[in-house]
């Protein structure tokens, strides 16, 4: 089996504290996805279903990717999340299968609602079927994301539209008219809003020229866009990424153009990595504060409690980094 990295490297790879996550690894050994060995590797153990724990108590959590592969501000929540129902005498159930990223998730969840007659349901990088699937249920349930259109269910996630709004207007103080917004493969809501508020933004200048580019889903074809954008006549002085790995593979493509970043080109992203800790500079980016993961631990409390909150969307604004990797338009000195 493989195992996990050192407690310390874990800490600098998601940039989380060693309360945090410890807390996090007590959730997966609990859930048997991991096996915790005194002053040993701990190791991960392959993981379907969660097991059957007493139907009164209980939350459960759904997502479709791994929780060693989640964002560190998802792993974040997950340990305040538990920390937090555990005060209250609640349990946390966590469900990680890829039927939860499918169009046709029916089947496998009837299975997973009788397995686990929760309190409430917390949804957590699953596909928008899942997400229409609860909101006709109408069962006690939480999105921890972006939650997609028609869906009537509260959630919590940054506010995508405030940082796209106010990337465009940090690009545009330095002078940059130019531009690109990256989006990822896989476009999620949250992407749409961002880009939304990027190109108000940028409208508010009148002159700038905003172009998207949606990923290839490969970090060698989105590698082969970024060559053949930036040798054509007149080519963006500056990068907007909503994906981390997405702006490492700009990063590298610049580089190999000879192209100085900030001196030539701006690069921003949208989300802050661990990737991002490999890079000799900090890349500008939105980082991660607690505000956002202890607010939406709460209100998943209270759903559990109370069986009812208002379908409303939470959103919060991410703290800006202005980086490394941002500086004037050539062209404005």
């Amino acid at each position: 089996m493989e195992s996990l990295p050192s407690e310390r490297n874990l800490c600098q790879l998601l940039q989380v504290s060693r309360p945090t996550l410890r807390a996090a690894i007590g959730i997966l050994s609990h859930e048997g996805l991991v096996q915790v060995r005194l002053r040993r590797k701990t190791l991960i153990v392959p993981s379907g279903i969660s097991r059957h724990i007493s139907d009164t108590g209980v939350v459960v959590l759904l997502t479709a990717n791994p929780l060693r592969e989640q964002a560190a501000d998802m792993l974040s929540f997950v340990g305040a999340l538990h920390q937090t129902l555990a005060r209250s005498n609640l349990r946390l159930v966590i469900v990680e299968n890829p039927h939860l990223g499918k169009s046709k998730p029916r089947k496998f969840l009837e299975t997973v609602i009788r397995q686990h007659k929760a309190n409430c349901y917390v949804l957590m990088r699953v596909s928008e079927a899942v997400q229409v699937y609860f909101s006709h249920l109408r069962l006690p349930t939480f999105i921890r994301g972006s939650r997609f259109p028609k869906v009537h269910l509260p959630s919590s996630e940054w506010d995508y539209l405030a940082i796209g709004r106010h990337a465009a207007g940090v690009l545009a103080a330095k002078g940059h008219r130019r531009v690109v917004i990256i989006l990822p493969g896989e476009v999620r809501p949250g992407d749409l809003r961002c880009e939304e508020g990027f190109r108000l933004g940028m409208a508010r200048v009148g002159d700038g020229a905003c172009t998207t580019l949606v990923s290839p889903g490969r970090a060698t074809r989105l590698y082969r866009k970024i060559l053949k954008m930036f040798r054509e006549k007149d080519p963006p002085t500056a990068v907007f990424v909503l994906g981390a790995q997405d702006c490492v593979t700009v990063l590298f493509a610049l580089e190999n153009l000879g192209l100085r970043v900030p001196g030539e080109v701006s690069v921003m992203s949208c989300e802050t990595a661990a990737v991002f800790q490999a890079l000799p500079f900090r890349v500008a980016s939105y980082s991660v504060h607690n505000q956002l993961i202890e607010k939406s631990a709460k209100l998943v409390m209270k759903l559990a409690l109370n069986r009812f909150v208002p379908p409303h969307e939470s959103l919060i604004m991410p703290e800006f980094d202005s980086g490394e990797t941002l500086g004037r338009c050539p062209s404005t000195g």
